[in-house]
């Protein structure tokens, strides 16, 4: 029997068509189109870490960085490796620190 070493198995055909969709609307400038696309690729395959990581970016653009963070653990719980969605939640989180020093200062 193979077995391969992604943590995340092919994606639905769907699942995939939703997330690929989502990313050509987010690369045109219509991000809240994207993300119901994102939204509808995990709910279709629920352990889709690359489309939670697609969605997390989406979010990001639109100012929701908590709700980003949530989708960028989400997809590293799905796969643990995933270095996009390591290094996504890195950068949210360094950027929600920064405006937490400048809400002090």
């Amino acid at each position: 029997m193979l077995t391969s070493i992604w943590a995340t198995p092919w994606p639905d055909k769907e699942a995939n068509f939703r997330n690929n969709l989502g990313n050509a609307l987010a690369a045109a400038g219509r991000v809240d189109e994207a993300v119901g696309h994102f939204k509808e690729a995990v709910q279709l395959q629920p352990d889709y870490a690359e489309a939670y990581n697609n969605l997390g970016v989406a979010l990001v653009s639109q100012g929701k960085l908590y709700e980003a963070i949530g989708q960028f653990n989400e997809a590293l719980r799905h796969q643990s490796n995933y270095g996009d969605a390591q290094r996504n939640r890195e950068i949210v989180l360094l950027e929600l620190e920064k405006q937490e020093r400048g809400k002090r200062e």
